[in-house]
């Protein structure tokens, strides 16, 4: 446990983000600070353009930070000693927004899990057992393996990402936007397939989303990122029933039907 009472996890301290040049300059990510203890699913909202997707990229090594720490059981995921970072970097999956985007046309189902597994020897057949499983955990047919991306709907294929993510055993999940390109009958199956995983699985969930009811139902904490830093953080009931932040209870008086939430 940490001096704060939170087991080690991610932790992410003062981190600045800072996109173009000179007087164009601009910080996408203002000192943002914020953690993911072990067995913890944290929701980060924020409008569109707040930051949350630059953060999770921030995380995953995509996007260079200009200062601040990202450290993951204590161990900073920016170290200069490649192998460390590497290992380091394997714990941490991320699932994208768009898994169509994500997956290769090109290949089966079968061997986008197998590369997932081992980059350098993506053999199906040496890991068949392992990838049904994967598919399965996620309620796919085990005869999806031999499909391609194109012969699955897009619940399908989030279903195949969050798999792939999965299925190389990480100790944290960046779940960015991963209902938003879905329709309301998949993004509810994907909901309740998350909220099942978590339990099963003891995820550690770092859990981006712009919509506060999406976040309300599979959370533990909630950070909220408007324009690059954070406005508020607290455990999910707290928040969603006493906000503290002006910009928190905008948010949720934008939400259809009410402006207060009941966790109970």
């Amino acid at each position: 446990m940490s001096a704060d009472g939170i087991s080690e996890g991610l932790s992410i301290s003062n981190v600045v983000v800072r996109f173009g040049h000179g007087v164009a300059a601009s910080n996408a990510l203002d000192s943002v600070s914020m953690k993911v203890g072990r067995g913890r699913t944290v929701g980060l909202v924020g409008e569109s353009g707040s930051g949350k997707s630059t953060l999770a990229k921030a995380v995953v090594g995509i996007v260079p930070i200009d200062s601040g720490t990202i450290a993951f059981d204590g161990r900073d995921v920016k170290s200069r000693d490649r192998k460390l970072r590497a290992h380091l970097l394997r714990k941490i999956q991320m699932i994208p927004q768009d898994p169509y985007s994500s997956l290769s046309p090109r290949r089966t189902i079968g061997q986008t899990l197998a590369e997932a597994i081992s980059p350098t020897r993506a053999s199906v057949s040496a890991h068949r057992d392992r990838i049904v499983s994967a598919l399965e955990s996620v309620v796919l047919k085990a005869e999806t393996i031999d499909s391609y991306p194109h012969q699955l709907s897009g619940g399908q294929r989030q279903r195949v990402a969050i798999a792939r993510a999965l299925i190389v055993e990480p100790e944290l999940i960046i779940a960015d936007e991963i209902t938003s390109a879905l329709d309301v009958s998949a993004q509810a199956e994907v909901l309740e397939l998350i909220s099942s995983l978590r339990e099963q699985l003891d995820l550690t969930m770092l859990f981006i989303s712009h919509n506060l009811a999406v976040v309300k139902q599979v959370s533990d904490d909630v950070v909220v990122l408007y324009r690059g830093s954070v406005m508020e953080a607290a455990p999910a009931e707290q928040l969603f029933n006493d906000p503290q932040h002006e910009y928190t209870r905008l948010l949720l008086d934008a939400v259809p039907g009410s402006s207060t939430f009941s966790l109970s």
